[in-house]
């Protein structure tokens, strides 16, 4: 008997038991792929695995429900490996140990991975039973969790489908019906670089304190990015000490988190130190009060280096043309939704900011739910690079999907949950990415939602999902489909 024997709906979790059996973290998902095509054979389906190990399960539609229009199912079979440090496990070829107390499910040690096998666990819950139902195009893609790349690479034309349930979007009574389109911007300025003379200081700034976050959850907030706040503070420099030059600027890991914290090193002619103090003082209260709600702990510092030998950086004029082209590179919300109340509809985050042996390098992710919105920031971008003789290049771009104010598919997902709840569905859009933007603009005009149940500490050894929610997720997934005879 399996771990989650007894718990109800039986043929949900007994799904993501057999989809849990192999390990499948991103890149590693030819074990679970060959799973999907082994469940499809074994219950008399047609399938199509692709290249990318992706694979679609169609079902003919129940009795009565034959002639009705498909409706495709979508979730992704990776997930995201995480394991607390004292775990032994070797994700890449171990399966998950499944824990339950009856109430929540979780992994020992580990992530679990009900984002997204829970989802697929419903889909093939449906493909297995007789629950009336309309034709069905299950789609499971792979790789979600390292930029969509399963749901970039399908080919989509053999789905007739124009209705769409995305099943990897909770917590359940909120229902998605817009996301982000988003891209990455990867630019590069050259500089000549030179070496600090006899009667110059390098200075160490830091810009630190900053509370940072999810550039997509989180940036509405109006939280302080800490290379865009470098660069004002490099320019103020500049401005009273015309001479400075830039040696080193470190800011950010990854370009889908506001960056907390930049490192800096300038050169500056020692006489002008005190100069350098009294501007980065200024600085830090200008910070503290323009920050002290979203970022209550920000600051600006300086150290005076005693070890200066041999460092080398940008000359005077590189370093002024670097400062305008940051300053000239905006940052966060750049517009809301007309649409939605509260919906940023389109931002941008500068994730990256470090100097390399040429020049200096910077990454920074775009996000909107608009398409020609998402294109006019990169235009803004590119010609702040290409003003600096610099160069840009795109890459990891996806799809947004637009709202729409019509949605017959949304209407009755919102009707069935409060009948079966009594409660008012939540209807909501995020500026987060989804694979439904990829989906939507691969087969326009599809009526699209996307759900899931309640689940917490997704991408972490605390992930968890709640065995009553699912059952409640799950039975108002088969009352929608249902209904669409």
């Amino acid at each position: 008997m399996g771990v989650l024997s007894g718990l109800k709906p039986k043929e949900v979790f007994e799904s993501f038991e057999y989809l849990s059996s192999v390990p499948h973290g991103s890149r590693n998902n030819a074990q679970i792929s060959e799973l999907l095509c082994a469940f499809a054979r074994g219950h008399g389906l047609r399938y199509i695995q692709d290249k990318a190990l992706n694979v679609i399960i169609f079902k003919d539609g129940s009795e009565g429900y034959e002639n009705s229009a498909p409706v495709i199912l979508q979730g992704h079979m990776d997930m995201v490996c995480v394991k607390a440090a004292d775990c032994p496990k070797d994700l890449k070829t171990e399966p998950v140990d499944i824990v339950t107390d009856g109430e929540w499910i979780w992994a020992d040690g580990t992530s679990l991975g009900a984002d997204n096998c829970i989802g697929c666990a419903m889909a093939l819950a449906l493909l297995a039973s007789d629950l009336p139902h309309p034709p069905l195009e299950c789609v499971f893609t792979t790789d979600e969790e390292i930029g969509m790349d399963g749901a970039k690479a399908i080919d989509l034309s053999c789905l007739k489908g124009r209705k769409y349930i995305n099943l990897d979007c909770g917590p359940e009574g909120v229902y998605i019906i817009s996301c982000a389109g988003g891209e990455t911007v990867d630019g590069r300025v050259p500089a000549r670089m030179t070496r600090i003379k006899e009667g110059e200081a390098a200075c160490h700034l830091q810009i630190a304190g900053l509370i940072g976050g999810h550039s997509g959850g989180m940036i509405h907030l109006g939280r302080g990015n800490a290379n865009q706040l470098m660069g004002r503070l490099l320019c103020a420099i500049k401005q009273r000490i015309p001479e400075m030059r830039l040696f080193d600027i470190a800011g950010g890991a990854v370009i889908n988190a506001i960056t907390d914290k930049c490192d800096a090193v300038v050169v500056i002619p020692e006489s002008r130190v005190r100069t350098l103090s009294n501007v980065v003082k200024e600085t830090d209260e200008v910070y503290k009060n323009v920050f002290q709600t979203s970022d209550p702990g920000v600051y600006a510092r300086y150290e005076k280096l005693k070890e200066t030998e041999g460092i080398r950086g940008m000359s005077a004029k590189d370093t002024e043309k670097v400062i305008r082209m940051l300053l000239a590179i905006p940052q966060g919300v750049q517009r809301m939704s007309a649409d939605i109340e509260g919906l940023t509809e389109t931002s941008l985050n500068m994730g990256i900011l470090e100097m390399e042996d040429q020049g200096l390098r910077f990454s920074i992710s775009i996000r909107s739910s608009v398409n020609s919105e998402k294109k006019f920031v990169e235009q803004i971008i590119r010609s702040a690079v290409l003003n600096a003789g610099g160069s840009v290049e795109i890459s990891g771009e996806f799809a947004a999907w637009p709202y729409v104010k019509e949605s017959p598919l949304r209407d009755l997902v919102a009707e069935v949950y409060k009948e079966q709840t009594g409660k008012e569905a939540v209807i909501k859009a995020t500026h987060g990415g989804l694979e439904s933007g990829i989906f939507i603009d691969k087969i326009p005009g599809t009526d699209a939602v996307a759900m899931g149940p309640i689940a917490t500490g997704a991408h972490s050894p605390e992930e968890r999902v709640n065995v009553a929610s699912v059952g409640r997720t799950y039975a108002l997934l088969c009352e929608v489909l249902k209904r669409l005879k």
